[in-house]
């Protein structure tokens, strides 16, 4: 298939059509590609995505003049990439904790795994693991006493692609408050994952602002920063703003 047929052709097209979050000035700035509102400073809009050596890449927005080429309108666009994302990419919580002691690729056990065995290499690697393992706990456990935060969740997807969206599925940030019984905030960690933080904790409004500026000032790859806003979910009004 050309892939002139691929963009010409919205049946073709369709399997690589997703949305993301964008934040509302930073999408004021793309005044071609069409948009929804999510909340409070943020937006959705429609945009390709790639398969790759088995992997889901994120690939450029949807357009008008691209909805016009398929003769499809903002309504029925909409409603097929939030299909669409749901079906593909079905959201993942994880505990903080566990993103930090888990064994998988890049968490914070992994690399000092790594450490270790740059420093000791003639150490067996099972026995690296272990106290890798060993001071990723202590890690956590003095980061959540020296911060006075409730235990910490990352919401994204399998795929890592777009995953701040899944807080628009139907029942997402409802059930996460159901299952910590509260209120929380949202920190925007990327445009494919935010940080749930259940209240309760000794949390301030200058802490949590100043979590989201030293993440956001890390980020190497500035397509991927979605906001530099902290926002909260009302369990009780089922609305999520700004902080």
């Amino acid at each position: 298939m050309q892939k002139d047929d691929f963009f010409l052709s919205f049946e073709r097209a369709r399997p690589y059509v997703a949305c993301r979050l964008i934040q509302t000035g930073r999408r004021m700035l793309l005044p071609d590609v069409p948009y929804r509102r999510a909340f409070a400073d943020l937006d959705v809009i429609p945009c390709f995505f790639e398969r790759k050596n088995g992997r889901k890449l994120a690939g450029s927005p949807v357009t008008f003049q691209r909805m016009d080429c398929w003769g499809i309108g903002q309504e029925e666009l909409f409603k097929e990439v939030f299909s669409n994302m749901q079906n593909l990419f079905p959201p993942r919580l994880y505990r903080l904790d566990f993103l930090m002691e888990s064994p998988v690729s890049g968490s914070v056990r992994s690399v000092l795994k790594h450490l270790l065995a740059e420093r000791f290499p003639d150490t067996e690697g099972k026995i690296l693991d272990q106290v890798a393992q060993v001071l990723a706990q202590r890690l956590r456990e003095k980061m959540r006493e020296r911060s006075g935060l409730q235990p910490m969740w990352v919401l994204g997807n399998e795929s890592w692609l777009f995953g701040a969206v899944s807080l628009l599925y139907p029942g997402v940030a409802d059930g996460f408050a159901g299952q910590v019984g509260r209120s929380f905030y949202i920190l925007p960690s990327s445009v494919h994952e935010v940080i749930l933080l259940p209240e309760g904790g000794r949390e301030t409004k200058r802490q949590l602002y100043g979590m989201v500026a030293h993440a956001n000032s890390r980020m190497q790859d500035r397509e991927k920063f979605l906001s530099e806003s902290v926002y909260y979910y009302d369990w009780e009004k089922r609305e999520i703003r700004v902080l």
